[in-house]
């Protein structure tokens, strides 16, 4: 499968590929980004430059904003075969895809890879893009199928500084057996969905830890204690809101868990080296 969008196009995929998994496929879908944009999907923001891939089972409803008026995104999507040499290119160096191949839930989870600036991923595509035309050949599928198992390969290499936790959205709360990418993932990606506005007790409570373990859990996943994670999503979260929405500084503190203005500007301007509202002003001149 291969389509363009651009701006103000939604992504989706077609029904007939939802949860199309059997004994012998598996199916996978990834979008890369031709053009910066931005995409969202309800509260959740996917803020992309060029060459950025999200990877995910399947895409739903993602609406594509802040784009030009071209195309910005290209959709790719296969079935990987099993048993293959390729199950092994993905899972052998691969504890992250192999979490998100056995997640069981049925909710939009995506994880984003950046820093992609050598083309090496983006020219793979651009060769599943040509056999896409021709799959109905055995051979072409043989070697397309190759093709995307390099694609994993090159994803996966050195995949912690390519995986972007800020804009990911990992799979479930059950993360006791996960990888440890996949326990900071999605322990980032629950306090993003709420942008911020927890409690250590509440997110420990969530995953199904005793609140001192999970603090330790936090200090070794991120080499910084629970409130100091907290803090950097909260700060990215306004963020995002400072750019995408007109929602004024006092309703975007509240949001982000704070119980009064000024502490947010104060922490916001210690973190970010500029006031809230300058960094609006910097990004709607």
């Amino acid at each position: 499968m291969f389509k363009r969008y651009h701006n103000g196009d939604y992504i989706d995929s077609p029904k007939s590929y939802y949860h199309k998994n059997s004994t012998n496929h598996f199916h996978i879908e990834l979008i890369e980004c031709i053009h910066p944009c931005t995409i969202i999907n309800g509260s959740r923001i996917i803020m992309l430059n060029q060459y950025d891939i999200v990877l995910s089972r399947n895409f739903r409803h993602l609406k594509i904003i802040n784009g030009p008026n071209r195309n910005c995104i290209y959709h790719f999507g296969t079935d990987i075969v099993y048993p293959e040499p390729l199950n092994d290119y993905m899972i052998g160096n691969s504890p992250i895809i192999h979490d998100l191949m056995n997640e069981q839930v049925h909710t939009l989870t995506y994880i984003t890879f950046n820093h992609l600036d050598d083309l090496i991923c983006h020219h793979y595509l651009m060769n599943i893009r040509i056999f896409n035309a021709k799959l109905n050949e055995p051979i072409i599928e043989f070697q397309n199928q190759r093709l995307w198992g390099l694609l994993f390969t090159e994803l996966l290499r050195h995949y912690e500084s390519k995986i972007s936790k800020f804009d990911s959205d990992f799979p479930s709360s059950n993360i006791k057996h996960a990888s440890k990418i996949s326990k900071s993932g999605s322990i980032m990606s629950y306090i993003r969905q709420h942008n911020g506005n927890v409690t250590l007790n509440s997110v420990a409570t969530h995953f199904k830890y005793e609140p001192a373990y999970f603090s330790r859990l936090c200090n070794n996943l991120f080499e910084t204690n629970f409130s100091g994670i907290r803090t950097e999503i909260r700060m990215e979260a306004a963020s995002d809101m400072l750019q995408l929405t007109a929602k004024n500084i006092d309703e975007i503190s509240a949001e982000v868990g704070y119980k009064n203005t000024s502490s947010f500007i104060k922490q916001f301007t210690q973190n970010c080296g500029i006031t809230p509202l300058n960094f609006r002003k910097k990004y709607h001149k």
